[in-house]
């Protein structure tokens, strides 16, 4: 067959219709209250909140582990080595912050 026959095939080929897939929904993480979690979790998220001076304000469980979001202190977030330290010791896994909250997953 040639080149043309074939572009000539493609384009005149109709489309054919696909069954109907039922839309699903992906919930990676569910919202939990404190008391909710592991103790061990909470004493870390405890730990978290006093070490940033904030708030809790969100709390999630999910397929991937824990993340909290907590409400940081009004103070200047210059961390040096130690507050580094003192932080990879509470066993995080990531942090990302703004300089209002900060989200935590460990």
């Amino acid at each position: 067959m040639r080149l043309k026959d074939l572009i000539s095939n493609v384009v005149t080929t109709k489309a054919i219709a696909l069954p109907a897939v039922a839309e699903a929904k992906l919930n990676e993480a569910s919202e939990v209250e404190l008391g909710e979690i592991p103790v061990a979790k909470a004493k870390q998220v405890l730990a978290f909140k006093k070490f940033f001076g904030g708030k809790v304000l969100h709390i999630w469980d999910g397929i991937h582990g824990h993340i909290v979001d907590i409400e940081m202190a009004e103070k200047n977030w210059r961390m040096d080595t130690s507050d580094l330290r003192d932080l990879i010791s509470l066993k995080i896994r990531w942090i990302e912050f703004d300089n209002k909250t900060v989200s935590i997953g460990f």
